[in-house]
């Protein structure tokens, strides 16, 4: 029995050998074999590059597909950096949890990193999301999001001064609802906290997606919409804007309801 256990361990590492040379000559990832950017490695590239003020370099470390997105990501990237308005340098990072997620068709991997910079009188605090891997999709590979947010010396954040990243996807079937994260009672409590008091959430086609003053988005017929909520400070009149893109389609029932209804008015 012994000598039998002995050999199926010895066939298991003799495969798992034999594949590994074949997954990089035919572009094959094996996630146990292959390696990804650890969390040491994205906070440290991430934080020289926030310190030598590097545009370009923060900008090649998202991914294809948020680059796709964003026409204007250096000009944000750049607005962010402008914000930090002390010397970089030093800094300090930790990690925000991450993710594991596999499955026979696809393995995916992120992770967080928080990076805070000291200044003399406050802190400023980038958080970042990275995607480790995602087989499917190589294109979503990278940093996904960037943010900066104020806090006084303690800790507590007074403001958000920038935010990176694509909108947010919904998808939705007729009649269903969702609402808009941003737009829930706590947030809309952390906003007025900073003296973000009014809130304007719009739609750019209601004959597809409704929205109330709570952020709920309703799903009112098939196509697209973009739905935008907006923290307005009146008193200073800066504004934070957080887009929605929402996709709506038929169930199976409702596509056939919509085809008896139509061909019983078309005949």
């Amino acid at each position: 029995m012994k000598n039998l256990s002995k050999k199926l361990i010895s066939v298991i590492m003799a495969l798992l050998f034999a594949l590994a040379p074949l997954s990089s000559v035919f572009a094959i990832k094996i996630p146990w074999m292959t390696t990804y950017p650890s969390e040491k490695e994205i906070a440290e590239t991430l934080g020289n590059f926030l310190k030598a003020r590097d545009v370009d370099g923060i900008v090649g470390m998202f991914s294809e597909s948020v680059k796709s997105e964003l026409d204007d990501l250096e000009i944000q990237v750049k607005k962010l950096l402008d914000q930090i308005d002390c010397d970089i340098e030093e800094y300090t990072y930790s990690g925000t949890g991450g993710a594991d997620e596999r499955n026979y068709g696809y393995y995916r991997k992120s992770i967080g990193v928080s990076i805070e910079i000291v200044a003399e009188d406050k802190i400023f605090h980038i958080g970042a999301s990275y995607i480790q891997a995602w087989t499917d999709d190589e294109r979503k590979v990278g940093m996904r999001g960037l943010w900066l947010n104020l806090c006084d010396t303690s800790g507590y954040v007074v403001d958000y001064l920038a935010t990176i990243g694509p909108s947010v996807k919904i998808d939705l079937t007729y009649k269903e609802t969702k609402q808009c994260f941003i737009a829930r009672h706590d947030w809309k409590y952390t906003h007025n906290e900073m003296g973000y008091n009014k809130l304007v959430i719009t739609s750019s086609d209601e004959s597809v997606a409704k929205v109330d003053s709570d952020g709920i988005v309703t799903a009112t017929g098939r196509g697209s919409a973009r739905v935008t909520v907006t923290y307005i400070n009146e008193t200073t009149g800066k504004e934070l804007e957080y887009l929605y893109d929402v996709t709506v389609t038929f169930t199976r029932w409702q596509w056939i309801i919509w085809y008896v209804f139509f061909g019983f008015l078309w005949y």
